[in-house]
């Protein structure tokens, strides 16, 4: 930075710094009131323990997507589709696997095994709050 130009104070800087994680402890509180950690992880584990199929629906539906438009972010015509695929009725290729987590924000790792990236993990972590 050049010796003329206006540095921000030095407050400015450090709320920059703090408010995220002040969110990220807020945001933590709300989720353990009430709540064990056991119970926490026990729910997340619960999830996983589904099939790919029913990873699918909760997913579209905690995005509070329809099947029409899932359908359309994936490539197929309509519904229809949509609805044989989340009821275990159709198999699908890798490559509508990829489309399937591109259209609802996460991994094709998390659809087919239930594994959990770190970013999917904050994400389901949120969806326990509601």
């Amino acid at each position: 930075m050049k010796s003329d130009e206006k540095q921000p104070p030095k407050t400015a800087i450090l709320w920059l710094i703090l408010n995220p994680i002040m969110k990220s402890m807020l945001q933590m509180k709300k989720i353990m009131s009430g709540r064990s950690l056991e119970d926490l992880v026990f729910e997340l584990k619960q999830m996983d323990q589904s099939t790919m199929y029913d990873r699918i629906r909760r997913l579209r539906l905690d995005q509070e997507m329809s099947q029409d438009e899932l359908a359309r972010l994936v490539g197929y015509k309509g519904r229809h589709m949509i609805a044989r695929i989340e009821a275990g009725q159709v198999d699908i290729s890798q490559s509508k696997i990829k489309a399937f987590a591109k259209a609802l924000n996460t991994s094709s790792e998390s659809l087919m095994n239930g594994e959990t990236p770190m970013y999917d993990f904050q994400y389901r972590l949120q969806r326990l709050l509601s």
